[in-house]
């Protein structure tokens, strides 16, 4: 439903995601990295799923949390 600008590797907080659907307050959505395979600092996921993958951990699980939207 929405995506942020792109970001290295580490730690965050507090970010803010422009999104394409409107939700409101109280909503929930799931947040996922996602890696930039090609390089090219474009989200290319949402059109070709194939490309972008979710980013996994060291045990292969995808990196993502539940979000409350403010």
């Amino acid at each position: 439903i929405g995506e942020t600008g792109l970001l290295g590797a580490g730690v965050y907080q507090n970010i803010v995601i422009s999104l394409r659907e409107s939700v409101k307050a109280g909503d929930q959505a799931y947040v996922m990295a996602h890696n930039d395979d090609n390089g090219n600092g474009t989200l290319e996921y949402v059109k070709d799923p194939k490309m972008d993958l979710p980013t996994v951990d060291a045990q292969s699980q995808v990196v993502m949390t539940l979000v409350s939207v403010k």
